[in-house]
């Protein structure tokens, strides 16, 4: 007997793995959890055979205690917990067996069920993907939970301690993490507050409420500084968390950028060019005030404003003479590059915009005006740099080119940008009103002039929002937003198996993970179904695969075709169409 540890008990004896570690850590701190129970791997290993079929001399025993554990519980669901599943280097999403459990004597089989897919064909593919060796010995522990089903259940992840995602279906949260739909989700700026729902709606505001500052202590008592993958599921009014886990499969490009860096970076520039620090000065767009005064940085995958550079003094009279070249740009008059012939220079700066540090030079033989010079450190070193109020507004040119290049889904996006610029700018007014420096000063009424961009550029784009474009097209929901376009041969989950393309972009329903041994030849994945939640997109953000879920008018795209995938605006696009 005592086959069964109670994961409330307070200690665990045996490989558990990561899924009942996490519900032990979450009882210990006080969280909420249903009456939850494992088998180690050790006592699965007394009580089944290497076929996963449970030992006759074993059953009966086996049988009672489940009895007296569960008889007033089923449906049960019995929950894989390998040594190496929900840590910190990896998280198996959906590669191996959950199975309900419905009446007592199919227990043995479902748990048996769960231990082979330990060694299961999609085990063998993901060992294979990470070159991990093949177990010498079984580490499938199973746990076993009461199939609860709610008024709400759902799955809430948080990316880096700054953006967090949620996504609730009725009853159970299978349709999240299987990947059949999202019915309700909220994307949380943890900086700037909510964006629009992303699904049909946003879930209750009291269970939304409660779910976001649950996760959020549960990161900062567990896992403080990793990923955090959390499910629940509300009863009534009742919170009750049927997982938690540090998520490996995180989102690289969205840490935020090193602007201190980048400084150093425009810093050395300037230096290769002889001009001395004290004769330019970096302008203070919206990127950079919103990083000087509320720590606010931009993240990789998005791109980040122009670094406009003034050029002041003796050295913007050196740098005519050199020859440097005037130009007009968006409305913007006084705008200066370096001569084709300075190569050295032309060479720096084409590394430096590779890199997506795009830099703007302005010439202004005057010293009449405020420079407020602070100090930053970037790898160990220190960096003192001048920055001066922004020189120019923006022109009815620049909005009509603004007009021009939006759609409705670039719009979209562009407006939760506009309303998170805005906030930030009230927050900076109320910061800068009780600063005493005559620069602090002088910025809020430069802080006046950038609202009065925000309100013109929203009113852009409320103008394209409300035109519309037609949306006969195809078109989903980029995972992770990313100004890059992926270009490729679309093939479908009818050919993956055998088609001769060495890359390709995926269209299916959803990622299968019988499929994986496919991912490696995967430039992009766009599904019609799916969840930010769910296995597939754990899987694609894993292997660093590009995800597009959610997709309409998937059929549009056939078999071969040439296509282009845009990752900030979830738009298909068939090449020569």
């Amino acid at each position: 007997m005592d086959f069964f540890q109670d994961i409330a008990g307070g200690s665990l004896i045996g490989e558990v793995g990561g899924k009942a570690r996490g519900l032990l850590y979450l009882s210990q701190a006080e969280f909420p959890i249903p009456p939850s129970f494992v088998l180690s791997a050790e006592t699965l290993a007394e009580l089944y055979d290497e076929s996963g079929a449970i030992r006759e001399d074993k059953k009966d025993a086996f049988l009672t205690e489940a009895k007296q554990l569960f008889d007033d519980r089923w449906p049960v669901i019995a929950r894989s917990s390998a040594f190496d599943e929900d840590g910190r280097a990896r998280s198996w999403p959906g590669i191996f067996e959950s199975v309900m459990v419905k009446k007592e004597e199919d227990f043995p089989g479902a748990v048996g069920r769960v231990l082979n897919s330990f060694r299961g064909p999609n085990a063998k593919k993901y060992r294979s993907l990470h070159k991990l060796a093949e177990p010498v010995v079984s580490g499938m522990a199973v746990v076993i939970q009461p199939f609860l089903l709610g008024e709400i259940a759902g799955v809430c992840t948080l990316f880096h301690q700054y953006r967090m995602i949620v996504e609730v279906a009725r009853g159970h949260n299978l349709a999240i993490t299987s990947g059949k739909r999202a019915p309700m989700r909220a994307i949380f700026n943890l900086e700037a507050g909510v964006s629009t729902p992303k699904g049909d709606s946003l879930p209750p505001r009291k269970a939304l409420n409660e779910i976001v500052s649950t996760v959020m202590r549960i990161q900062e008592a567990l896992f403080r500084n990793q990923n955090v993958a959390v499910e629940f599921t509300f009863r009534g009014e009742k919170l009750t968390l049927l997982q938690a886990r540090p998520n490996p499969s995180g989102a690289p490009e969205e840490d935020p950028l090193d602007l201190p860096g980048i400084y150093a970076r425009v810093a050395e520039f300037m230096d290769a060019m002889e001009i001395q620090r004290t004769e330019w000065s970096l302008l203070e767009t919206f990127d950079l005030l919103a990083f000087h005064y509320l720590g606010r940085r931009r993240h990789r995958g998005e791109p980040i404003e122009h670094f406009r550079i003034r050029i002041h003094g003796d050295a913007a009279s050196r740098v005519k003479s050199a020859g440097w070249i005037a130009s007009r740009m968006g409305g913007y008059d006084n705008l200066y590059s370096p001569p084709p012939e300075n190569k050295a220079a032309r060479e720096r700066i084409e590394e430096l915009a590779r890199d997506g540090i795009l830099m703007i030079f302005s010439l202004d033989e005057n010293d009449d005006f405020i420079r407020f010079e602070r100090t930053f450190r970037s790898k160990g070193k220190e960096i003192r740099l001048g920055f001066s109020y922004p020189m120019s507004e923006t022109t009815i040119e620049e909005w009509a080119f603004e007009k021009r290049r939006l759609d409705r889904s670039s719009a979209a996006q562009a407006r939760d940008h506009i309303d998170r610029q805005r906030r930030d700018l009230d927050l900076m007014e109320k910061m800068l009103i009780v600063r005493e420096d005559v620069y602090e000063q002088g910025m809020i009424e430069q802080i006046g002039f950038m609202r009065k961009h925000v309100l013109e550029h929203g009113a852009v784009i409320d103008e394209v929002l409300k035109e519309g474009i037609p949306e006969g097209g195809t078109a989903g929901i980029s995972f992770k937003p990313n100004q890059r376009v992926v270009r490729g041969v679309a093939v479908t989950e009818k050919t993956v198996m055998k088609t001769r393309a060495k890359r390709f972009i995926y269209f299916a329903d959803d990622l299968e993970p019988s499929f994986l041994d496919q991912i490696g030849r995967m430039d992009a994945v766009v599904v019609s179904r799916g969840a930010f939640c769910s296995h597939a997109a754990a899987l694609c953000s894993e292997f660093n695969i590009p995800l597009v879920v959610e997709t309409r008018n998937i059929h549009l795209i056939n078999e071969g075709d040439e296509v282009e995938v845009d990752l900030w605006s979830g738009v298909v696009e068939t090449v020569g169409a």
